[in-house]
């Protein structure tokens, strides 16, 4: 067994806390899972490479390790990483799990010449120097993992979410180094400086090699600030700021790399687990923590306790987090994963609920002047994908029309609306109130071989209570924004009257719909809020169909079906970035909900001198994606 000096341990500062980050639950599009790093996230896979080891090198290691009890099941905490929890917070079928981290994992491959051993946690270090007894070890860096998984399974999907850490164990050695040699402080800091740049620059290689690969996603969790921990802080002042030298330049180097690499079709998302670990450390009773300085392997009134004890300090050991402080570092993942998820919604109902005010006014028409009313209800859901949260919509609407018809052959006329939508996101808590004011202008033309008739609407949007449910530290990140949107829809129909009771109108329609949201800044999360810019969501699209109108006893009945599909849009690219990491853009391309769907509209109606009243009712089926149905009831009075 190789151990460092009382010096050098005193000194050395470093191993991976790489990461106190991601919590939540969730269920339905990805296929794979897979998480790579260090000791942070190894789900107890070292005692297999050890035994690997002994079988192959005729050695006789103890494969328990790191020792267990009292650690979990072989993992440098005393329950589930935050690796291990974050596919179950997640809305992703996530079918196939693969978590590769190994304990003593640098960020690439180490030369086997390199000297010393590597000290990992627990008053323990594994056997052998590298170059011997770590020789197995070695051959599973990050960097190796990647590979590895990539070789066993081939290509990935677009539903497929990879987890990748920074290497803690990159600044181990850089400190080691520097503790072992006693490196003046100008030598020490250019070490864990020049060891940060090259951490940041394998960790996004790995990550380009994932993208490449085909990953929807790829999260990246940035260094927490090592300065933080107690071997840090054993290190003295100067141990601390080394440390925090080490991560900060990983940190800025992961923003610089990471936004330099080709996405493809992927998302590229960065956590802040730097800015979490820090806030913890001011804020620990904002976490549920009493005790953010001391590790509870070491203090034997925690280590002997149960969790109800071990789960008021965030450390385990002089190194790595808590069971507690996983769970919270996973609940912060997901919602790193979540929160440009929830933005493709703000757009969507937004243009879908004006493009219904445009076809509504559709062969609106009376006798002469005419004013008519309708008062009404919409629900609308769109199902989770792998670039946005399902969510459910629903709320009132009203509209008032001035109108004159001509010689029963054309009318022109003018509209007022407005709704409140409340909107609720699935699985992800949250959502927001949608406000809009419409404006809309209409026209019929019937002659004798075709019926043509147009409506434009325009939508001022009011964003309003807009939050979403971090389930970090009870916080919500909230914010509100506005945004303008507008429809425009032609219709060519032709009139077949079998019977003097009975018509067919074969019917085509084409039409635009756009909806522009403005930029925003969410706050209330520390870590997790985000910068939004301006977005965009259009689409062209034709309906193809037929009513059917029939009047018995007096009263009128019409029923219609169409086929909607998309000729053009349809897709929005949403960017935003962390308040906290405002230089990296997420970018990701989320496709409508109601790209092509079935639609059915009916209605009654019943004339009274100059009044007319009736119902009106509305369905949308888009698969399992996206689904409408609104109704309401309406009244036309002519002079």
């Amino acid at each position: 067994m190789v151990h460092l000096s009382k010096f050098a341990q005193a000194k050395w500062v470093g191993v991976s806390l790489a990461s106190l980050a991601a919590c939540m639950p969730q269920g339905a599009f990805a296929q794979s899972y897979g998480s790579f790093g260090d000791n942070i996230a190894d789900p107890g896979n070292i005692p297999n490479i050890i035994e690997a080891g002994n079988q192959a090198n005729g050695t006789n290691d103890d494969p328990n390790f790191p020792p267990s009890p009292p650690g979990f099941g072989n993992r440098f905490s005393n329950g589930r990483t935050a690796a291990e929890i974050l596919p179950e917070l997640l809305d992703f079928n996530l079918a196939d799990i693969s978590n590769e981290a190994v304990g003593n994992a640098f960020s690439d491959k180490l030369p086997v010449s390199l000297a010393g051993g590597i000290f990992l946690g627990n008053g323990s270090s594994i056997p052998g120097p590298i170059g011997r007894g770590l020789t197995s070890l070695n051959d599973t860096d990050i960097a190796s993992q990647v590979d590895n998984y990539l070789a066993r399974v081939g290509s990935l999907g677009e539903g497929d979410v990879m987890l990748l850490y920074a290497s803690g164990n990159d600044a181990a050695l850089a400190l080691n180094t520097a503790a072992l040699t006693m490196a003046p402080p100008d030598q020490a800091a250019q070490l864990a400086i020049s060891g940060a740049q090259a951490n940041a620059a394998n960790t996004a290689a790995s990550a380009q090699r994932l993208l490449d690969a085909g990953a929807g996603t790829v999260l990246v969790s940035n260094l927490p600030n090592i300065g933080q921990t107690p071997a840090a802080r054993a290190g003295g002042l100067s141990g601390v700021q080394l440390a925090t030298l080490f991560s900060t330049t990983t940190n800025q180097g992961l923003v610089t790399s990471l936004s330099g690499l080709n996405t493809g079709d992927g998302t590229l998302l960065l956590a802040d687990t730097f800015t979490l670990t820090n806030d913890i450390a001011a804020n620990p009773a904002k976490y549920g923590f009493s005790d953010v300085t001391n590790p509870c392997s070491l203090v034997p009134t925690c280590v002997n306790a149960d969790r109800s004890v071990q789960d008021q300090f965030l450390f385990w050991d002089v190194f790595f987090p808590t069971a507690r402080g996983h769970e919270i570092s996973a609940a912060f993942l997901a919602d790193t994963i979540n929160a440009p998820r929830t933005l493709p919604a703000l757009t969507e109902v937004s243009r879908f609920a004006t493009e219904e005010q445009a076809r509504s006014l559709l062969r609106l028409e009376g006798d002469g002047l005419w004013v008519a009313g309708r008062a009404g209800y919409n629900r609308m859901r769109r199902t989770r994908d792998t670039y946005a949260v399902g969510y459910e919509a629903d709320g009132p609407g009203a509209q008032i029309a001035l109108g004159y018809t001509l010689l029963d052959s054309f009318t022109v006329g003018v509209a007022l609306g407005y709704s409140d939508t409340d909107v609720d996101f699935d699985f992800v808590g949250g959502g927001f109130d949608k406000r809009s004011l419409h404006i809309s202008g209409f026209a019929t033309v019937e002659t004798p071989f075709v019926d043509l008739s147009a409506a434009i609407s325009y939508g001022s949007d009011d964003i309003e209570n807009l939050a979403r449910i971090t389930n970090v530290a009870g916080q919500t990140s909230v914010a509100e924004t506005e945004g303008d949107s507008m429809a425009v829809v032609f219709e060519a129909s032709r009139s077949i009257a079998p019977t003097p009771i009975f018509t067919i109108r074969p019917t085509l329609r084409v039409g635009y719909s756009e909806s522009d949201v403005d930029g925003f800044t969410e706050s209330g999360a520390t870590g997790l809020s985000q910068v939004v810019s301006d977005l965009t969501l259009d689409k062209t699209f034709a309906e193809v169909g037929a009513r059917v109108q029939a009047e018995f006893a007096g009263i009128d009945a019409h029923l219609s079906g169409f086929y909607h599909v998309r000729l053009g849009g349809g897709s929005q690219q949403v960017d935003s970035a962390l308040v906290t990491i405002p230089d990296f853009t997420r970018s990701a391309i989320a496709r409508a909900g109601d790209r092509d769907y079935g639609r059915v509209e009916g209605g009654l109606s019943k004339t009274f001198g100059k009044v007319q009243i009736g119902v009106n009712a509305a369905a949308t089926f888009a698969d399992s994606e996206f689904s409408h149905i609104g109704g309401n009831a309406n009244v036309t009075v002519s002079f």
